[in-house]
């Protein structure tokens, strides 16, 4: 080979190895020292990606609230007794069921109502003085006085223990207070409404006197030597009529009517009257009742028009009575 030739081939090689990629010196072997392409800042994270998209006010408005919790249901009370007066349990001891009415002795009622009043009993008799008012009960008697009223006790005033003791509806009458019955828990309330006056309404507002004399003068006159029971009956006999349309409705035409009890201006209307006919006159007024269906009565086993027209209801003492 010439000379020339060889320096030919030389350059050659010389320019080939100038033109070899650095990746192909890498792959070999040799370090790369190239700095890094542009481009691979692209591993980094998306500025985009990195900026919060923000909500849409609608779907913001359109969106379906969270349900609320469900409140937790209150714990169902706990009674301590099966009879409470304005809020407080009557003590074992202090009350007892009397033929289906519960009856509190007037100690324990002012324990709660009252602690102020006074209470004393003697022989069998109950008095209080509370609120500016007086009460009295006896025992084995069939009412109650109560701020000049006579309540009617068809069941007579009982004994607790050794303490003299009256119906819970009864007492609830005196302090105007609701009495319920919760069949549901087995438990009875006595319980003060707003707005209403402390105790009942005295007995010269409640009464109207006129007819209470009346009526007070004919029973003294057709039963003044009867029973507390006898005397109310004939009481109920007036209003029983005063009740109905075939009678005249009012205790005064009732009392005169021609041909029944007495006429207007008979000097039996002024006699005297006997206290429990006066006592028998006021529980009538108050509503008691021993008679309900009775319009007619005469003295017991007499024959006449009544024993013969009309249907006999029961005798009572000494008078029968009739519807």
């Amino acid at each position: 080979m010439s000379k020339r030739l060889m320096s030919f081939l030389l350059a050659l090689l010389t320019v080939a190895a100038c033109n070899t990629p650095i990746a192909h010196a890498a792959a070999a072997g040799t370090e790369d020292t190239t700095p890094p392409a542009a481009t691979e800042t692209a591993e980094a994270e998306d500025p985009a990606a990195e900026t919060e998209t923000p909500e849409d006010p609608d779907a913001a408005e359109t969106a379906e609230p969270a349900e609320e919790a469900e409140p937790a249901e209150a714990a169902a009370p706990v009674y301590t007794s099966t009879l409470y007066v304005a809020g407080s349990p009557v003590l074992a001891g202090e009350f007892a069921a009397v033929k289906g009415s519960n009856y509190i002795t007037l100690a324990a009622a002012m324990r709660i109502l009252d602690p102020e009043a006074v209470v004393n009993q003697a022989n069998g008799v109950a008095t209080v003085t509370t609120r500016g008012i007086t009460i009295k009960a006896a025992l084995g008697s069939l009412y109650i006085e109560a701020n000049g009223r006579y309540l009617y006790v068809p069941n007579t005033v009982q004994a607790v223990g050794d303490l003299v003791a009256i119906p819970a509806k009864t007492l609830a009458d005196i302090f105007n207070m609701d009495a319920r019955y919760d069949s549901a828990v087995g438990v009875a309330f006595l319980e003060a409404v707003e707005g209403r006056e402390p105790v009942l309404t005295a007995g010269d507002a409640f009464y109207n006197a006129y007819d209470l004399d009346l009526l007070a003068h004919i029973i003294y006159n057709e039963a003044g030597n009867q029973t507390l029971t006898g005397k109310i009956a004939i009481g109920n006999v007036v209003m029983n009529r005063v009740k109905s349309p075939l009678f005249p409705n009012t205790v005064e035409d009732v009392i005169y009517q021609k041909n029944q009890f007495v006429p207007r201006g008979s000097k039996v209307m002024t006699r005297t009257v006997n206290e429990q006919s006066w006592v028998a006159a006021k529980l009538v007024m108050e509503g008691a009742v021993v008679m309900p269906n009775a319009f007619f009565f005469n003295t017991k086993g007499l024959k006449g028009w009544i024993s013969q027209n009309r249907t006999y209801v029961t005798t009572i003492g000494n008078i029968d009575f009739y519807a």
